[in-house]
């Protein structure tokens, strides 16, 4: 698609002020600064490397800002509805559209892809010919997406909800049953990303399908089944998941589009969506007249701090997890609010984006907050107990049980005040994560299975993507927790499961086709692992496959992919390749050559690589835990 030229330059936009208390104030204001008017913003997406970077779905296009805001080009794509960024490579933009005037459109393609910040799309690739409404990104995979369409809702009597886990090249989906979701609300658990939420309506389903009821639902799978949760007899327009504790959920409802459910405002559930209880305390204004609550974000560093959009109410804003709200608008001259947001690195700058009010004369806009809460002088990875939490979320991707997270902490706080041994220790327990028996058996176990299936990937010295990665593990490692009675049979059935899972796949399928000899798969195997086996290593690959002449047993694949990646030498050699990757895995989120790396290639990967190597794999005296650990790339993902 063609760029075009033309540049909006924002006029009466204002440098964002918030007065600030001084030391003797006794009060501190916000106040909503306009970066947009006249800009009706349906959907908003901030660059999670810069937040100076704004993109606003419009009816005229999807208009961008580089410097916060001042000015906005618009990129020339028409009628966007929906927009979502990829927080791995943010120059990659996908957006959803709607057929302008039409309802239904068939042959048309209304999901767009920028591979360059917006500078030109591609629509080589749609789920269907219909309006996409409806687009959230995996938060474990920048790569996995889901779709719907509100006009094909309409048409289905429920949305099909489409899946793609290669970036939007290739969908696959279908109707789901007698639950029709809606083409809005969807939210995803941030640590099991097969566990979604969607607002949605039960059917009848003899004769003609009626709605018998309208609530939130839930799939375990990753959206291909789905089953009612304790929110019913509500129309849901919004949800969020803690991303702490996803256990605790929020919903919002409308009074609009279904008169047969109540408005019943804001809701809560701690038990993972079984019960709900209302907390409404505060927003009195909301309930008074008819409404919809339109957004709800949550503060990635303090959860019980949440916000909530409203539908001609504006913003409000809850310091104790629901128990209190209090309204935050200020400086918010369009109060129907339709997209709220908050930048990445900075929880407390809020971004707005409103719809307008038609007849009232209202036009919408682009507005910024910065949230009057004092900004944390120190980062709360410097606190043993948040530190040692992080280190299970970021390589066992679990949240830490007890008995292990008090014998880590306490290897730091043992140390007191002395500044020396909490540096050391801080180093040595982070580093524990990586040689555990539970990474090792399951982390480490994905890498080597990548790297005996594929070799390194092209041009890169690495076998695995993040966006690979992090399914993966949490796969593998599904209810493991070394120690617990039972997690060795744990452990073996999913490693089971997930090797048949693996040697199923398509792409594995392509490269190991079943005319394959047993000795032709076991060869080709140990030749991308770059090992050369003794005989009896390769026998027993081998005989995994009894007598049979091809590979076409799935269950004796899966088994010599597994005797394969197990093998000693392959453990050994590619140990310290592995220790270098996971330390941009865990600690930075991201591969190495992706953006944030100044040279946009694997020189930093190769440097600590070969560091490492120097000093035979000792990563103290290489100092490379310390370096990823201490670095402001890191340190900034949870505070100053």
């Amino acid at each position: 698609m063609k760029k075009q030229q033309n540049i909006v330059t924002i006029v009466g936009v204002l440098v964002a002020v918030i007065a600030l208390a001084s030391a003797v104030s006794a009060q501190v204001t916000n106040i909503w600064i306009t970066l947009a008017p006249n800009l009706s913003t349906s959907s908003l997406a901030i660059d999670p490397g810069n937040p100076d970077i704004i993109y606003a779905a419009n009816r005229g296009g999807v208009f961008k800002s580089t410097d916060g805001g001042t000015t906005w080009r618009n990129t020339g794509l028409d009628n966007p509805t929906t927009l979502a960024i990829d927080f791995v490579n943010p120059n990659i933009l996908y957006a959803g559209t709607f057929s302008s005037g039409t309802v239904y459109y068939p042959g048309g393609a209304f999901l767009f892809k920028s591979t360059d910040g917006g500078a030109t799309w591609s629509n080589s690739s749609s789920p269907i010919d219909f309006d996409i409404s409806l687009l959230v990104m995996d938060p474990s995979s920048s790569s996995t997406l889901y779709a719907g369409s509100e006009s094909e809702a309409e048409a289905a009597g429920g949305i099909i909800l489409w899946r793609s886990t290669d970036g939007g090249a290739t969908w696959s989906g279908g109707f789901t049953g007698n639950i029709g979701l809606y083409a809005w609300g969807l939210a995803i658990n941030p640590i099991n990303s097969k566990i979604l939420y969607a607002p949605g309506d039960l059917y009848s389903t003899g004769g003609i399908p009626q709605i018998v009821d309208s609530g939130l639902f839930k799939s375990m799978d990753g959206g291909l089944n789905w089953f009612a949760t304790g929110l019913t007899n509500t129309f849901v327009n919004a949800v969020a998941i803690d991303p702490v504790n996803p256990n605790i959920l929020y919903a919002g409802n409308t009074s609009w589009s279904n008169e047969h459910t109540p408005f019943r405002g804001l809701l809560k559930s701690t038990d993972a969506g079984a019960s709900w209880f209302a907390i409404n305390n505060g927003l009195s204004r909301v309930l008074s007249a008819p409404s919809a609550i339109t957004a709800i974000v949550i503060d990635r560093d303090n959860p019980n701090l949440v916000y909530a959009a409203t539908a001609g109410s504006g913003v409000f804003k809850t310091t104790d997890a629901g128990a209190n709200w209090s309204s935050l608008n200020d400086g918010l001259t369009d109060q129907n609010v339709r997209a709220l947001v908050l930048a990445r690195g900075n929880s407390h700058v809020l971004y707005a984006g409103t719809a307008g009010i038609l007849y009232a004369g209202i036009a919408g806009g682009v507005f910024k907050l910065v949230d009057s809460i004092t900004p944390p002088t120190a980062n709360p990875i410097d606190d043993a107990q948040f530190f040692v939490r992080q280190q299970y979320l970021d390589f066992l991707n679990r949240e830490p049980d007890q008995s292990g997270w008090d014998f880590w902490m306490n290897e730091i706080t043992s140390c007191g005040t002395d500044q020396q041994c909490i540096e050391v220790k801080r180093v040595n327990v982070s580093a524990a994560y990586f040689l555990s028996i539970e990474f090792q058996q399951t982390g480490y176990l994905v890498y080597r299975m990548y790297k005996t299936a594929y070799g390194n990937l092209a041009d890169a010295p690495v076998p695995i993507r993040l966006s690979e990665f992090l399914p993966d593990e949490r796969e593998i490692g599904n209810g493991v927790v070394v120690g617990r009675p039972g997690w060795e049979t744990v452990l073996e059935n999913n490693k089971q499961a997930f090797s048949e899972d693996f040697v199923n796949r398509s792409r594995f399928a392509s490269a190991y086709p079943e005319s394959l000899s047993p000795a032709q798969f076991v060869d080709a195997l140990f030749a991308n692992a770059g090992v050369v086996p003794s005989t009896s290593d390769r026998a027993a690959a081998i005989n995994e496959f009894g007598a049979a002449s091809t590979t076409s047993d799935v269950p004796a694949r899966a088994r010599a992919l597994r005797r394969v990646s197990e093998n000693s030498t392959l453990q050994q050699q590619e140990f310290n390749r592995a220790f270098v990757l996971m330390q941009y895995f865990g600690y930075l989120r991201r591969n190495p050559n992706d953006a944030a790396e100044p040279t946009l290639d694997f020189q930093g990967y190769n440097f600590w690589l070969n560091k490492l190597n120097g000093f035979n794999g000792d990563f103290a005296r290489a100092e490379m835990v310390k370096a990823f650990i201490t670095s402001g790339e890191y340190r900034v993902r949870f505070g100053p």
